[in-house]
């Protein structure tokens, strides 16, 4: 219960300090997003899209031999892609991008989730499922902005 506490504090701040000081993605939902979009994106971005969100991906792979959770985390990263690369030419957005991530990386989240109780958090693997769960947390908060804002535009 601890952990979803921290989680869900974090998302408030930064929900509030991005309000605060005026920062956003400069992405809107109809914004094009393809496998380049990264780049030109604002550095904070950059750097959470190419630090936390790839290193907790990644590493999924490293665990996804052993564990059920971090194969459903492998899955979900590798089927979240498809859709931007199949696309190439033809364009996604920003918010649809966020429904893909809402439908891909969500289940995976629930079934990291599961596991938090039962994992002991000072090993490689729960360390990992903790920064999972924290990162793709923090990440659908914003793909459900950006998803629901071009649902309903």
């Amino acid at each position: 219960m601890r952990f979803w506490g921290v989680t869900l504090g974090a998302i408030l701040v930064l929900l509030v300090v991005r309000y605060a000081i005026g920062t956003n993605a400069g992405l809107g939902p109809d914004a094009k997003w393809d496998r380049n979009a990264v780049w030109s994106s604002p550095l904070w971005l950059q750097a959470w899209l190419l630090g936390p969100v790839s290193l907790v991906f990644y590493a999924a792979f490293v665990f996804a031999f052993r564990y059920r959770e971090a194969r459903w985390a492998a899955a979900a990263f590798v089927v979240s892609h498809v859709p931007v690369f199949a696309a190439e030419g033809v364009g996604l957005t920003v918010g649809m991008v966020g429904v893909i991530h809402l439908i891909c990386w969500a289940p995976a989240l629930y079934v990291a989730a599961r596991r938090l109780r039962n994992v002991e958090g000072r090993t490689p693997f729960g360390v990992w499922v903790h920064a999972f769960c924290f990162v793709v947390a923090v990440s659908l908060v914003f793909d459900a902005r950006d998803a629901f804002a071009w649902l309903l535009r």
